[in-house]
């Protein structure tokens, strides 16, 4: 087959744009033809040489606009090469499937001081691209990372469900437990300089959607006794300047480091004693798969997404609606209860050692290439 995919922006550091070409491996290895259209490659990407890339015009003066401009010069460019399938890692109305990993825009709600946004002509333009897409009428499939996205999408367009097919979760390489585990954990703790008796706590992600604000809470809720064992690491991207003056406002200043998200995050996560994963929203992606999967336990939000996974693994899972007495009650609960957090750690890794993890891509290829249909 011939096969198009379309991604506006592609950058080999950020994660979205790299299933793109995860995508584009797996097609290739099956023997399929593969084009990657985009508007814009970052500087310092890098794309593999069987991938055929074709760079279309999409200056202006605003992204929107810009977005714009190149859905109309891809469908000129797909009418001089038609391939047999589109797939599109943007809004693209017309496209055959669209590879979703955002929340619904319809269905997001914006903070009461930011009503105007929906006047802006950014936010018309996406929402017009997401209804076209979504609405009822059109024939995109839709390749969805979770059933509360689907359920957003359906109930702001009606989207019916033969249209829809669930990927399997997908962790990036390197994670896991491995053989060594125990002697990575104590060489990451000794270089963060933790003690036996102290509690390493992570959280990952963007610090907004992964709660690292309620985390910071959390752990400065605590009594001194457990309070000041704590090292509370924030892996990920945010405001540091905010959030450092968050945890100031708390009292525990000294005892919060960030970090960005590098190739030593499996040890890091080998190397803690909980992840803790108070989630606004399932954007915050895949950490507590990537916690369980290296034998780490969870104590998480619902709305973070992976519900089955952390109830099965026997870690701590915080119902909605979010409250923060309940986070802190439960920390303070796991801290002061050592058999149940060595309870949950054994069971993370009885449970991490059983999990699937690396068939996204598989899957959406057999999805695309008719291998599985509706």
């Amino acid at each position: 087959m011939n096969i198009a995919l379309a991604c506006f922006k592609y950058s080999s550091a950020k994660t979205f744009p790299q299933d793109s070409v995860r995508l584009a491996e797996e097609l290739h290895k099956r023997g399929h033809r593969v084009t990657l259209y985009c508007s814009v490659i970052a500087e310092g990407s890098q794309l593999p040489p069987y991938l055929k890339v074709k760079l279309l015009p999409g200056s202006s003066f605003t992204n929107p606009r810009r977005a714009g401009k190149f859905i109309r010069t891809l469908r000129e460019a797909l009418k001089q090469n038609p391939p047999d399938v589109l797939v599109a890692f943007n809004r693209i109305p017309g496209a055959d499937y669209y590879y979703s990993t955002s929340r619904c825009i319809a269905a997001t709600p914006l903070d009461r001081f930011a009503f105007w946004k929906k006047l802006t002509f950014r936010y018309r333009f996406n929402i017009g691209l997401e209804k076209r897409v979504f609405r009822s009428g059109s024939k995109t499939k839709i390749l969805h990372i979770s059933a509360h996205q689907k359920k957003e999408y359906q109930t702001a367009y009606g989207t019916p469900d033969n249209r829809f097919f669930e990927l399997p979760p997908d962790i990036p390489a390197g994670c896991g437990r491995p053989a060594d585990a125990e002697e990575r954990r104590e060489r990451m703790r000794d270089e963060l300089g933790i003690n036996d008796n102290d509690f390493l706590l992570l959280n990952i992600g963007n610090f907004q959607i992964s709660g690292a604000d309620r985390a910071i809470a959390a752990v400065a809720s605590l009594p001194d006794a457990y309070k000041m064992r704590c090292q509370l690491i924030l892996a990920g991207s945010g405001n540091v300047r905010a959030t450092r003056r968050l945890a100031k406002h708390f009292g525990i200043e000294e005892q919060v480091r960030f970090t960005i998200i590098d190739n030593e995050l499996n040890d890091l996560i080998l190397a803690s004693d909980l992840l803790l994963h108070p989630a606004r929203g399932e954007e915050a992606g895949t950490a507590p798969l990537e916690a369980l999967y290296a034998g780490t336990p969870v104590l998480a939000s619902v709305a973070g997404g992976w519900a089955k996974e952390i109830v099965a693994s026997e870690s701590f899972l915080l119902t909605a609606p979010f409250r923060q007495t309940a986070l802190n009650r439960a920390l303070r609960l796991l801290l002061s209860t050592p058999a149940k957090l060595e309870e949950m750690t054994r069971e993370a890794v009885a449970l991490g050692s059983t999990l699937d993890l690396k068939r996204r891509f598989e899957f959406a290829a057999d999805v695309i290439t008719g291998e599985i249909t509706k």
